[in-house]
């Protein structure tokens, strides 16, 4: 049985003819007074929808009155089994509305590879956007006057971070990502290594939510921070470039900053390292200030 949006004519911006449509539906992130008109009538006129958690689906299908819908799971766990029951839909001519848990499908979520697959077999996708932790931390954080990169989930593994922060300070550029609650501590433990723990961050925690807050401090601060000590949430992580961190450095860092340069007995590598740390800069910086002739020891170990 073909869905509603498929007996009348498509509205504008929409698939004008009678190919069976993958529609991506972005959903609220936390208020649900921020679901889209759009979102609101496809949600309500598409009789077939997959979703990463059908329980929480169900329950905002019921807050717009749309609870007659059929919902089945589709998520990264199960993706084989979704991805033919989807296709089956869209060969019996349905179109096939798909939702993630909240926010935009395919940012840093399950959809990028169903778009993919379901134009790959000759059908159209089309995109309802709307709310996104990223922008909105973009936004909220007002740190980022410039181009950013955005990296999702940021990878546990230090040399990963650092191919992060390098890239971005060569390029300008401010760093946005999502944290799980049980990674926060870790993460920004491997940041201040990284970057240094007088870098100025900012944490945006259970936006539009009842709870939501923006802690804009240090990550030395943010360590020692009840928010982080006890974290609950969800969390984005707004990293400034290097233009908008502090640049004044207390006189007992300066001191140890020249002792740490002057120091023999230091490898290289070494002094990098703690540059890094008192200074508040990423480690390519640090090589950068101590030039091909910064002392110590020859051994990089």
């Amino acid at each position: 049985m073909k869905s509603e949006i498929n007996r009348q004519e498509k509205r504008d911006g929409e698939a004008t003819n009678s190919t069976p449509c993958l529609y991506l539906i972005g959903t609220p992130i936390g208020n649900l007074e921020d679901i889209t008109i759009r979102a609101k009538r496809l949600l309500g006129e598409i009789e077939v929808i997959f979703a990463e958690d059908t329980r929480k689906t169900k329950a905002l299908l019921s807050h717009i009155g749309a609870s007659n819908r059929r919902v089945f799971r589709y998520s990264d766990h199960d993706r084989t089994s979704g991805e033919q029951a989807i296709l089956r839909e869209l060969r019996d001519g349905n179109d096939v509305g798909f939702v993630t848990d909240a926010g935009m499908p395919a940012i840093s979520d399950p959809g990028s590879q169903l778009a993919d697959l379901v134009i790959r077999n000759g059908f159209k996708i089309d995109v309802a956007p709307g709310p996104s932790a990223e922008s909105m931390a973009v936004a909220l954080s007002g740190v980022v006057n410039g181009p950013y990169m955005f990296v999702g989930f940021m990878p546990l593994a230090k040399d990963r971070f650092e191919t992060v922060f390098s890239s971005a300070a060569n390029s300008g550029c401010s760093v946005v990502a999502y944290v799980a609650p049980h990674d926060l501590q870790r993460t920004l433990k491997i940041l201040g290594d990284v970057i240094g723990e007088l870098s100025r961050v900012v944490l945006c925690r259970e936006m539009t939510k009842l709870f939501q807050s923006r802690i804009d401090l240090s990550v030395k601060e943010l360590l020692e921070h009840e928010r982080v000590l006890s974290p609950k949430g969800e969390y984005v992580l707004v990293v400034p470039s290097t233009s908008n961190q502090p640049r004044q450095i207390e006189e007992d860092h300066a001191i140890e900053i020249i002792k740490v340069v002057r120091d023999v007995t230091l490898s290289r590598s070494e002094k990098a390292r703690r540059l890094t740390k008192l200074a508040s800069i990423s480690r390519s910086a640090a090589y950068g200030l101590l030039g091909d002739d910064g002392g110590g020891r020859s051994s990089e170990n």
